[in-house]
């Protein structure tokens, strides 16, 4: 999940930069019956997300008694 707090107005080119990381933990298991495990495989990039709208709800406080 990505939540926003603001549009990407502000930014260059209105578009907000995302930056993304993924670790896999890997294991494996052969046809011939071998297992065994490897390294942690992390991959990551950079984006961008235009986001044209925020939208938040707002309420108006109760009365403390």
């Amino acid at each position: 999940m990505i939540v926003f707090d603001r549009s990407s107005a502000h930014f260059k080119d209105s578009v907000t930069p995302v930056d993304v990381k993924v670790s896999y933990a890997i294991t494996y298991t052969a046809s011939d019956g071998a297992s065994g495990s490897m390294d942690t495989h992390t991959t990551s990039a950079t984006t961008t997300i235009p986001v044209a709208e925020i939208q938040v709800i707002n309420t108006q406080p109760t009365k403390q008694p």
